[in-house]
């Protein structure tokens, strides 16, 4: 017999589920970090931390070679959709921030990883603003952000169609100087790989993606940018 641990005497009664999760030092509802008034955060012991995972590992877990039906996935979907995220108006701290930036760092995922995420993946504000931009004034670039495009493991933002190897990369500095160190640094690392390539990148941060800045830097169109035989507006279906 086990007695609740917040000292009221009650006895904790064993359940079928404890055989996974441990059996409870508190009757629900006596835990007293989960109750307003009451001061008190009890927290476990590496020792009880060690055994409650190794209860749980491999196949002592009972979701143990299981997966989810497609039918639950879709029903998840739904019931989350126009759900605002749990997040949201929420700011990370920036020393956990660097924490994860840190141990990311440097780390190469698979290229078929790479290219399954980048493809499912929506355009950003900033993107869609430049693709805006190239289709008004149909300049000769495409977006590949996809993973239409990669040199080594780096998918940039459009490249030109008209065969020159240039490609525009759109970014928002804050992000970058939060996860990738500093945007110089960023800059000079993906432009040292695509230059071994004879690439040449130009980049547009949040204040330069307007229509006068980019028409400066990239010169405007010196023909009509093509793709598959289309202008680029036709190419996208923009009038």
């Amino acid at each position: 017999m086990r007695l609740c641990k917040c000292g009221c005497g009650g006895e904790i009664i064993i359940q079928p589920h404890h055989r996974y999760y441990g059996i409870p030092i508190y009757i629900r509802g006596h835990n007293p970090s989960n109750m307003k008034g009451r001061k008190g955060i009890y927290k476990h012991t590496e020792q009880w931390k060690r055994e409650a995972r190794q209860r749980m590992l491999g196949e002592n877990n009972p979701f143990w070679g299981k997966t989810h039906a497609a039918e639950s996935l879709t029903n998840v979907k739904l019931f989350r959709k126009g759900q605002a995220s749990p997040r949201k108006g929420m700011k990370s701290n920036p020393d956990v921030v660097e924490k994860i930036a840190l141990k990311l760092r440097g780390r190469k995922q698979r290229p078929e990883l790479v290219r399954k995420r980048l493809a499912r993946r929506a355009l950003s504000s900033l993107e869609k603003k430049m693709v805006e931009i190239i289709t008004k004034n149909n300049l000769p670039y495409r977006f590949v952000g996809n993973g239409q495009f990669f040199i080594e493991n780096k998918n940039p933002d459009f490249v030109n169609v008209n065969g020159d190897k240039i490609a525009l990369e759109t970014y928002y500095r804050r992000h970058k100087q939060l996860f990738r160190g500093s945007v110089e640094n960023w800059q000079m690392e993906r432009q040292e790989i695509f230059s071994k390539y004879g690439w040449e990148i130009v980049f547009f941060d949040e204040t330069q993606v307007c229509e006068s800045i980019v028409l400066e830097r990239l010169g405007g169109p010196k023909k009509p940018g093509v793709i598959d035989g289309k202008t680029i507006s036709e190419a996208w279906n923009v009038a």
